[in-house]
Parts: C-alpha cells; sequence; structure tokens
C-alpha cells in the first residue's frame, strides 16, 4: 500500500521499492519542498481571500439581505461593525436586552464556494424566503482572510450557513448593518406619561452598501432601510417622537433628514453649531420595505 504524508516530508515508497519494510527518508530539499506543497495543498481547499465578500443576489439581480431584532448574542459582533465609534459592551447588552426590543441588525448571506459562487444564487433565494430551509455549519476555518489562511476576523458575526442546491455552494449569514435605539419614558405637561426614543447609531458595512447601491432599478440604500426599520420598530413599540441633536455640518444632518427627521432650532455649545432635529412616529409611518424578523 502506497501512501504518502507530505506535511512531513516523509514517504513511504511502494512495495517494490521499500526492501525489508524499511521506509527510507526524502532528502532535505525534498522534504522542504513536501512542506510547502503542504501548505500550498491546505491553503487552496480554502476561499482565496478578497476585500469584498461575494453577497448572494437573487434571480432578479438583487443584493440579498435581512433585519432581525438583535439579541445580547449580537453584542461583540455589533461592537466590531462599529469599530471606534461602538458604546461599551455593558451599555450596549443592556440596550440590545431592553423590553422595547428596537435594537435591529441586517444580515447578508456571503458567498462560500470559490468557483461555483456564482452559482449560488438560487439556492441562497429559497433559503431566505423560508426560514425553514435546511441549513448547515461552516467552520470558521473554511473562509480565509488573508492569503496566510487565517481566520476570518469576521467569522463570529456569521451564524448558519443556508445550504446552496447548485453546484455545491454555500452561503453564510453575515452581519453586515446595526441599528441601535433606545426608548424612554417623559412626562409630558399635564402630568401625561409617553414614550420617546433615540436613534443612536446606525452603521453599515461599506461593501454590502456598495453592492446594494448597484442593483439598477432596484439600488437601495441598506443604511437608509435599516435606519427606517429601526423607526418602524420604535413606532411599533409606542413611541411618539424620536429626537437628536448633532452638528450643523455633520453628514448625519442629511441622513436623518432622509429618514423623515426635521431640522429645529440651531445653537452653540462648547463653540460648536448644534442642531435639533426630531420625528413625530405617530404622524409618520417609517415604511423600510423589509420585514423586521425576531
Amino acid at each position: 500500500m502506497y501512501s504518502r504524508d507530505c506535511g512531513l516530508g516523509v514517504c513511504a515508497a511502494p512495495p517494490s521499492a521499500a526492501a525489508g519494510g524499511r521506509t527510507p527518508l526524502r532528502a532535505a530539499a525534498d522534504g522542504a519542498r513536501g512542506k510547502a506543497s503542504s501548505r500550498s495543498g491546505r491553503s487552496s481547499r480554502k476561499p482565496r481571500a478578497t476585500d469584498a465578500p461575494t453577497f448572494v443576489k437573487d434571480l432578479k439581480g438583487r443584493t440579498l439581505w435581512s433585519i432581525r431584532r438583535a439579541t445580547p448574542d449580537d453584542v461583540p459582533a455589533m461592537q466590531r461593525l462599529s469599530g471606534d465609534a461602538a458604546l461599551p459592551a455593558a451599555l450596549l447588552d443592556s440596550l440590545v436586552d431592553a423590553k422595547a426590543r428596537v435594537c435591529l441588525v441586517a444580515e447578508a448571506p456571503v458567498v462560500v464556494g470559490g468557483a461555483n459562487a456564482t452559482q449560488a444564487g438560487g439556492g441562497a433565494s429559497r433559503a431566505m424566503a423560508r426560514p425553514t430551509e435546511r441549513t448547515v455549519a461552516v467552520p470558521a476555518a473554511d473562509v480565509a482572510a488573508t492569503e496566510g489562511g487565517e481566520a476570518d476576523a469576521d467569522a463570529d458575526a456569521s451564524k448558519t450557513v443556508s445550504s446552496g442546491s447548485k453546484g455545491g455552494s454555500q452561503s453564510r449569514d453575515r452581519m453586515v448593518g446595526a441599528a441601535v435605539a433606545d426608548v424612554s419614558m417623559v412626562v409630558r405637561p399635564g402630568g401625561v406619561l409617553c414614550k420617546v426614543g433615540n436613534l443612536i447609531s446606525v452603521v453599515v458595512d461599506e461593501r454590502v452598501e456598495a453592492a446594494a447601491s448597484t442593483d439598477g432599478a432596484a439600488a437601495v440604500s441598506v443604511k437608509k432601510v435599516l435606519g427606517l426599520a429601526a423607526l418602524r420598530a420604535m413606532k411599533l413599540a409606542g413611541v411618539e417622537s424620536v429626537t437628536s441633536e448633532k452638528k450643523v455640518d455633520s453628514p448625519e444632518v442629511a441622513y436623518l433628514t432622509s429618514l423623515g427627521y426635521t431640522e429645529g432650532e440651531r445653537t452653540s455649545k462648547d463653540g460648536k453649531r448644534l442642531v435639533q432635529l426630531s420625528c413625530n412616529l405617530v404622524a409618520a409611518s417609517p415604511d423600510p420595505g423589509k420585514k423586521i424578523f425576531d
């Protein structure tokens, strides 16, 4: 029986060459080449590293992604997605675990399957449409982030894999966005209690934002849709209004007004020009165009 262990640089010769059952050692140079070949072989079984993941599209060419309510298990991934702007873990955990459940995350299936990647659309779209579709776990080691084959930094943000039905391709759901919001009670004039909200932050992976913005007639802004979904979640939780205070020249002013906020009083504080923004959720009907899953 002929066997080969390139990882050790040792080769068992076929019976005709191994007289007396002894196993000859390779020359040092051959052994070095064997190790290099082994390393190359191991990395070749993993998807090649890319700066931008391959997002799955449906049969109409639309980038697939979904929105669900965040859970405490999502906190580490939400922090990584937010980067330097991330809230402390304890605070974020309390917001996510609040009774109102208005913190949301966006997830998108990312293709895992190398040359078969372009064939995954059909199976993945059915899996997204039917949450009961069979799912399988993909080891983090199967997704490389660097040419050296290190584990993907986003692996912890990936949950399950929707099995593709064509070409053996698979897709794993990766967190690509997070909306952090808070709901509190205030006393209105006359002693009336009401709920008010604060859309603290909306962060989206710029790679999925770019992918969704190039879907032709179906192009959307993932960040805008996720923001509208957060407002929708707060409205469903009984929130009457949301307010925010931003720098006058902040790009967030344009973003919030695109969600339905209106600009109000401008003030100066610590040498900064600030503008008050608010949105009356009793009168407004924010529509993200996507269902919010639990």
